[in-house]
Formats: structure tokens, sequence, C-alpha cells
């Protein structure tokens, strides 16, 4: 066994990562020796990263999503409360059509009455 391959089993067995690296030709060159721990740790600490980056962006989403809910809900009431006061304003103008059950403007003034 050379000393390079005793090298690369001593690493092997203490957890370490190695790479091998040639030249052009495909002649050996050296071999690399990468820490798992540490490769581990750094992977760790990368997904640890973008978990976090993830979370703000769901965070952001869910209040763009929220002022989007807002915004319409309060459009949708100011919508009723405008419609609200032109029902009324033509039931008191025109409640003549509408004293009977079997009137022109009857649903309006049973839609109002069912609030």
């Amino acid at each position: 066994m050379t000393l390079a391959e005793r090298a690369e089993e001593v690493a092997k067995d203490k957890g370490a990562i190695v790479s091998t690296e040639y030249d052009e030709d495909g002649e050996f060159v050296r071999h690399i020796y990468f820490d798992a721990n540490v490769i581990r740790n750094k992977l760790i600490a990368d997904q640890a990263k973008e978990i976090t980056t993830l979370k703000k962006r769901v965070e952001m989403q869910t209040g763009d999503i929220a002022v989007l809910v807002n915004v319409t809900v309060n459009d949708l009431e100011a919508k009723v409360t405008r419609l609200e006061k032109a029902i009324i304003k033509t039931l008191d103008e025109n409640g003549h059509l509408a004293d009977g059950d079997n009137c022109t403007l009857i649903d309006l003034k049973n839609a109002l009455e069912d609030k």
C-alpha cells in the first residue's frame, strides 16, 4: 500500500471525504481531504439559512394576501353601502311601487328588511 493510499484510508476512517485530483492527461495530482463534520455543519447552516429565507418569503406573501383580502372586503363593504343607499333612495322616491305583495320594487324592499 502506498503512502497516499494509506493516507486516504486513514482519512476515510476518520470521517473525511476524499477527492482525487487528476491533470488533463489523467495523471494523479493529489488527494484532497474534506472533513465530513465541517461539510455537514456547513450544509446544515446553508439549509437553515434557506429555510429562514423561505419562511420570510411566505410571511411576506401571507401579508400580501391579507392586504388583498382586506382591500377586497373593504371594497365589498363600500359597494354594499352604496347599493343600500341607492335602494333606500329609490324606495323613498317610489314607495308606492313597493306597497303590496305583487309590486315592482317589492324585492328591493324585502332585501332591505332581511339584513
